[in-house]
Parts: structure tokens; sequence; C-alpha cells
């Protein structure tokens, strides 16, 4: 009898006992293996963010790496020198919880780290995939002081639409790639219908996320009996009671698991940008604050079921790949002039034109253009509906990599930047949102459009003659002929000007300048003026006379000692008048070599 007792007893202990040697031999695993190390990414109500790291167990379990490794691990990150699920840190220091899983991983200073082991790299290349069926076990949640607001048909209904949600993770996934990317519900087993399944747990909700989380995960494995959450979906959805976690939401990149706070599992825009972590996408960053481009489902999170209907922005879609026909690349040797239509319209593209240029620089980082075309799966973004967008973001658009929203172009507007020592010019010349599909024309250059500047002046020009300071002659709208005499002599100047000239023989009619009988001993040249002024005008004043080949103003090899000039007044006029004077008797047909008036040394023109 007594034999019995203790056998039942025995029997009684046995899973207890396998409990606590399985407890322990993992906590033995933990201490000797190394560690896949994986960013967790927090987001909060109020619009901040958060980034740990957790160690990843085999089984599913996450543990929070703490200490001087942690910080480095976070110097790596904004470096893009660390690969979230690809690489393991070596020298754990796992702090208990009594037999219990650890609850922390202190990572001492000098940072290990190695390629992770084919097994956890082939795991999350997978989970990278952005095309093909992806599926997705969404799990409520029973605590022992709470559970999980919506029941498991609701919340199927919130994620795939399985009784007519509109908008959800499954139809914005699939709209948004354009049918490339399908996510399915999980396969269904005992427990699991429509994708979604209940799990209780011991653990309340003031024992926080982490302890939940892990109880969530333990709960999972024993009820299906998996070794890892893995086995049962491609990613699994944590939908915590409410006052479990003091985020909105939260999820591992580049790995399978999201967590929610209660309702937060019901909306899209949360849907989305979560399980956008896991295919490695990082956060949308405006002004140098994060979540702050609205552009796209990488910035903030909306409480929200079905709202707002939106995609993402230029450096996200660039790595999700889903366009990647109507990607175009400019290097810096290029330009590119052209159309671009939005991603909206990638299906209605008859005319081939691009949906995102990347600005290809001689670094990591580069610059990407999209036009972000307010319509059909996108016709709910936040921000920049319509416009061209430039964001800028490291990692070749490839890997994961926070991004910045730097302009938003209406038509007419432009941006400009440096890279590779170059500028760089992004254009929008023009927007049609009326035409099918709606375009943007932009322009891309490289390097200093200045035009350059107009070459120097030949150094002879020819045309009318040049004194040592010349003005040019005034020109009016309407010119009229020179002032005609009524009886203009035929030949005003002698054939052969001597080299003194003289005023012998004089005309009666007209007569030239008057000239003073006895000229003074020091002769006073035509009156100056600080700053010489042309001919005077007349309301409608004519060039000077232009003869065929005309002739500078003859100049006398030995000029006259005492030669005079025309008599000075106080106030100098342009020349006497007499009563029919004549400034410079004109013919109709002129002389074939006119001559002017003598030149002295420093000589005016001959007066009009």
């Amino acid at each position: 009898m007594k034999f019995s007792n203790i056998a039942l007893c025995l029997a009684a202990l046995q899973p207890v006992i396998a409990k606590q040697t399985a407890l322990r031999q993992n906590h033995r695993r933990m201490e000797n293996d190394d560690c896949l190390a994986l960013i967790q990414d927090i987001q909060y109500v109020d619009g901040s963010g958060e980034e740990k790291f957790v160690c990843a167990q085999s089984d599913g379990q996450m543990i929070d790496i703490v200490g001087e490794g942690a910080d480095e691990l976070a110097e790596l990150v904004k470096k893009n020198k660390f690969k979230s699920g690809r690489e393991s840190v070596q020298g754990c220091q796992f702090k208990g919880n009594g037999n219990g899983p650890p609850r922390e991983c202190y990572l001492p200073p000098g940072l290990q780290m190695k390629q992770a082991g084919a097994e956890d790299t082939d795991r999350q290349r997978k989970l990278a995939t952005v095309i093909g069926d992806k599926t997705v076990l969404v799990v409520r949640v029973i605590a022992s002081d709470g559970q999980t607001s919506a029941d498991t048909a609701l919340l199927s209904d919130s994620v795939f639409g399985t009784n007519g949600d509109p908008v959800n993770l499954k139809s914005q996934y699939g709209a948004c790639s354009h049918d490339q990317l399908n996510i399915i519900p999980a396969p269904p087993r005992t427990d699991i219908v429509d994708g979604a399944t209940t799990v209780t747990v011991s653990a309340s909700t003031g024992d926080g996320d982490g302890v939940m989380r892990n109880a969530v995960t333990a709960a999972l494995n024993s009820k299906f009996g998996v070794s890892s959450p893995t086995a049962l979906a491609d990613h699994v959805m944590y939908c915590l009671p409410p006052n479990t976690m003091s985020g909105i939401a939260y999820a591992y990149i580049n790995s399978w698991n999201s967590v929610y706070s209660d309702n937060w599992c019901m909306y899209v825009s949360g849907q989305m940008h979560e399980i956008g972590h896991n295919l490695n996408l990082a956060h949308a960053n405006e002004g140098g604050t994060t979540y702050a481009d609205q552009s796209g489902m990488m910035g903030y999170s909306y409480g929200s079921s079905n709202t707002p209907v939106m995609c993402f922005n230029g450096a996200k879609s660039w790595q999700l790949g889903w366009y990647s026909t109507k990607h175009r690349t400019v290097n810096a040797d290029e330009e590119y002039a052209g159309k671009m239509i939005g991603q909206a319209d990638y299906d209605d593209n008859s005319n081939s034109h691009p949906v995102l240029v990347k600005i290809n620089t001689s670094t990591s980082t580069d610059f990407y253009v999209q036009f972000n075309r307010k319509t059909g799966n996108n016709s709910g973004t936040v921000e920049a509906g319509n416009q061209i967008t430039i964001t800028r973001a490291a990692g070749e658009g490839t890997g994961y990599a926070e991004s910045e929203l730097l302009a938003k172009l209406n038509a007419g507007g432009q941006w400009t930047a440096t890279a590779d020592s170059e500028p760089i010019t992004v254009t929008v010349n023009s927007i049609d949102i009326t035409a099918s599909p709606g375009v943007a024309d932009v322009s891309i250059t490289f390097g200093n459009t200045t035009p350059s500047p107009t070459p120097n002046p030949t150094p002879n020009p020819t045309s009318a003659p040049v004194t040592p300071n010349p003005t040019p002659a005034p020109v009016t709208p309407n010119p009229t002929p020179a002032p005609v005499t009524p009886n203009p002599t035929a030949n005003p100047t002698t054939a052969n000007p001597t080299p003194n000239p003289t005023t012998a023989n004089p005309t009666a009619n007209p007569t030239p300048a008057p000239v003073t009988p006895n000229p003074t001993p020091n002769p006073t040249a035509a009156p100056v003026t600080p700053n010489p002024t042309p001919a005077p005008v007349t309301p409608n004043p004519t060039p000077a006379p232009v003869t065929p080949n005309p002739t500078a103003a003859p100049v006398t090899t030995n000029p006259t000692p005492n030669p005079t000039t025309a008599p000075v007044t106080t106030n100098p006029t342009a020349a006497p008048v007499t009563p029919n004077p004549t400034a410079a008797p004109i013919t109709t047909n002129p002389t074939p070599n006119p001559t002017a008036a003598p030149v002295t040394p420093n000589p005016t023109a001959a007066p009009v």
C-alpha cells in the first residue's frame, strides 16, 4: 500500500521534474551556446520609439540584452554594421529567474560577434522574403487578471478580412505589393480557426509584457506540441490584454514575432508597421524626428481599424522590390529627364514610366525619388499626396536602415543637395493628376548647371568711328532725317584741305563758324564739361549721317600754333545760329569722300 502511494506521488511529480530538468538544461545550453541577436523596436502612443536588443532562443523565448555590450550593439546599428537576425553575440551572462528561464543577458564590454549559424540564417532570410505566401497566426491571450478585448473571430476579421473587414493586414499588403505578397491565415489545427487562436497563461498584466510574451510563447509550444511558434506560422502576432505594456506595439527586426497592446492588434497601420519590421523595414523619419514621415506605413501608426489607406515611402518601396521592373538608377555622371508615375498606378503603365528613381552616390547612402500619387491603394496617404518626395537612406536600398524625408515638391519645385562633392538638383517641371495615369515630369541633374558667362567682346569692333571716350549715338524709336537748309551748297569743303586750314574765300551764305580776326595769344578750346555730353538731342534725333566709306576727321601733321575753334560763351551752345544755319550741310547724294571739320589734338565732334 505504501509502495503504491509512493508510486502515485512519483507519477504526479514526473511532469514537474521533467519541466524543471528541461529548464535547467535550457539554462545551461544558453550559457554555452551563441546568442542570436535581434533588434526589438518599440512604438509608444506619444509617437516616440525605443530600440532594445534581445537574445533569441531556438524555442522562441526572447531574453533582454543589457550592459555595455548592448550599447555597443546600438552604435553598430547607427553605422549600419549590425544585421538583426543574421549575427550572433558571444559572452552573454544570463541572470536567472530561480529555476525559470533567465530574464536578462548581461553582455560585457568588448563585443564579440560572428555570423549566425546556417539554420538561423536560412530562417531569417525566408522571413525577409516579400514575395509569395506568408502565413500569419493571431494569438488572443487570457492572463490571470485580464484578457484581450476582442475575441478570435473579430481578430481574424481585422487581420484577414474573414468576415468582411474592408481594410486589413492581408488586403493592404496585397494591394501595396500588387498581389505579389499574399498574407494568409495560419494552417488550421485543433483550436486554430481562420488564423486565430487563444492561449491561457498564469502571468498577470502587472508582470509586464516581457514576462507575458515569454509565457505566451511557452503556452503555444505546449498547446500545439511544437518546439517553437515558428512551426505554426511564418509570423505570429501576440495580442496582449490591456495594461500589460507601456507601448502600443513592438516587433523584432527580421524575425517572426510582433506584440500589440490589446486593440492595436486590429488597427491596420499598426499591423502593417510591425509586420514591416519583421520584413526588415526600419522607421521612416522626417526633420530628425522618428516616425514623422507620414507619407507611408513606417511612420506613425494610427488608432483606427481601416485607415489610413497607404503604402510605403520611396526608400522602403525600393527595398521591398515590388516595383523593380519600373526602377531607374541615376549615377553621378548621368542625368534624368522624363515622366514618373505613382506606385498606385504600377499596373496601368503602358508607357513604362519609372515608379522609383534612385540617385546613386559613391557611398551606401542614396536618395530616392517617388511620385506619391494619392489614389487607389495609397488614397489615404497622410502626407505629401500627389507630390514628388525625396527620401534618403543607407544600406544601398536593400538592408535595414532608417529613412529621412527630405523634400515634398509641387510642380515648379526644386530641391538641391550635395553628393560626391557635386550638387544634385531635382526639378519638378509639371504634375498632371488628370491624366490616366497621373504623371509628374521630373529632371535630375548633377553638377553646376549655371550658364557659362558670355565671352569678352572682340578687341577691335568695327562700327562708327571711336574716340578716346566715345558715347554711342542716341537712338529714338522713330528717327527723322537731319534738318535740311532751303538751299544747301553742293561742295561745302575744299577738295584737298590744306595742312593749316584757313577761312579764305568764304561764301556769303552759308558761312562756317565765325572766326575772330586776330586770334588771342592763348586760344581757348571748345567748352569742356567734367563729363562730356553727347550731341544735343532733338525730340526725334537721328544718328550722324553715314557715308559708304567714312573717313576719320582729318588730322594735320603740324597743327597751327594757335588754332581757334568756335567762340566760347558763358553758357555755351552747340553751335551759333545764323538766319539760315546748317549744322553740317547735307546733300541728297553726299560726296564719296566727305571730310569732317578739322580736328585738333583734343577735338570735339563738330557741332550739329
